[in-house]
């Protein structure tokens, strides 16, 4: 019975993963119990529910070995069980070893996960931060050219104002025949 409690108790860690899609770990959790439910009324043995479960779980996750690995373990020790090479007691000393091992590396992978996340969101800050710093040069220097074209713009009509003309030279349009060459 503590084996079949251990067995829920992970399955329910698994469900409140936010690694895991929310469908799968719900659509695990129901048949697990249904599993469970079938092994209480003495359907199925310890051994085939081990294995039903393991099978589920590559059904369910088939991306996650640590999952894989630890439903593989639990099986390994129900066929031990079943075959009488180990007692009740060593086979609950077993998985409730078994159970706090992976119940820490969950942990270990939650924290990694959290750190992935925090570690993306600073360089996705990074990111940000350079893009509108290069996003305020170009419209600093849109804002320069833009005061220069003015300033020069200004001091062409202040020469033109003063002294009746252009500082710069009107335009001549000019033809070459020959060697000649007549500007208009």
């Amino acid at each position: 019975m503590k084996t079949i409690m251990s067995i829920v108790l992970v399955c329910a860690a698994l469900v409140s993963l936010k690694a895991f899609a929310q469908n799968n770990s719900e659509l695990f959790s129901k048949e697990v119990e249904r599993i469970v439910a079938q092994y209480e009324a003495k359907k199925i043995s310890q051994s085939v529910a081990a294995k039903e479960i393991l099978i589920a779980s590559k059904a369910y996750f088939p991306s996650d070995k640590l999952t894989q690995d630890y439903y593989q373990s639990l099986a390994d020790y129900s066929d031990q069980l079943a075959k009488k090479t180990i007692s009740q007691k060593q086979f609950d000393e077993l998985t409730n070893a078994r159970v706090e091992r992976y119940a820490a590396a969950m942990e270990d992978r939650k924290e990694a996960n959290a750190r992935a996340f925090r570690q993306a969101e600073l360089e996705n800050d990074r990111m940000r931060q350079a893009q509108a710093s290069a996003y305020a040069d170009a419209a600093q220097q849109y804002r320069n050219t833009a005061a220069t074209a003015t300033m020069l713009n200004g001091i062409g009509r202040a020469f033109n104002n003063s002294f009746g003309q252009s500082i710069t030279p009107p335009l001549q349009i000019c033809n070459y025949y020959g060697g000649t060459r007549y500007c208009q």
